[in-house]
């Protein structure tokens, strides 16, 4: 049986800081929109100090999908639907 990461969505420090308590780390964080060429795909935190900073340093990051990290090589396990 696959867990599904818990999905959070922030757009700003003050929406970060919000979360704050229910984030786990590590995480992933994508953009909410890719719309620019200067987006990333996938950035990774280990920290909830790291993932401030960023918000404060990266003026690009953005509205952000912020997920728990998830180990697995990213593909579905289709034999639990049949």
């Amino acid at each position: 049986m696959n867990a599904t990461p818990i999905t959070y969505h922030a757009s700003n420090v003050s929406e970060l800081e919000l979360l704050r308590n229910q984030l786990r780390f590590p995480l992933v964080a994508k953009p909410c929109h890719k719309s620019r060429e200067t987006d990333f795909k996938v950035r990774y935190f280990q920290t909830y100090e790291e993932l401030h900073q960023a918000f404060v340093d990266d003026n690009q990051l953005g509205a952000i999908v912020v997920q728990e990290f998830a180990e697995g090589d990213g593909r579905r396990d289709r034999s639990a639907d049949t």
